[in-house]
């Protein structure tokens, strides 16, 4: 709901739900790669991506999210 009030207030409407559902599971997919990565379970992310049937691009721009700093995650600043 966008748009103005009847109090001359702008009103806005909150955020789909499913924006920041998406950011969490890519964040959390990244995460759990980098530890199958740290582990050995896979030796490049082309090999994730292998085992995903997934692009080699797509694994390692989300590999990127976890060189992210904690506050930017956090939304801080």
């Amino acid at each position: 709901m966008g748009g103005l009030s009847t109090a001359g207030q702008e009103r806005w409407a909150s955020a789909r739900p499913g924006v920041y559902n998406t950011l969490v599971k890519s964040i959390a997919r990244a995460y759990r790669w980098q530890q199958m990565l740290k582990q050995g379970a896979y030796g490049s992310a082309e090999d994730i991506a292998k085992a995903e049937k997934i692009s080699a691009s797509y694994v390692n721009r989300l590999l990127q999210l976890t060189q992210s700093s904690r506050r930017s995650l956090k939304g801080t600043n």
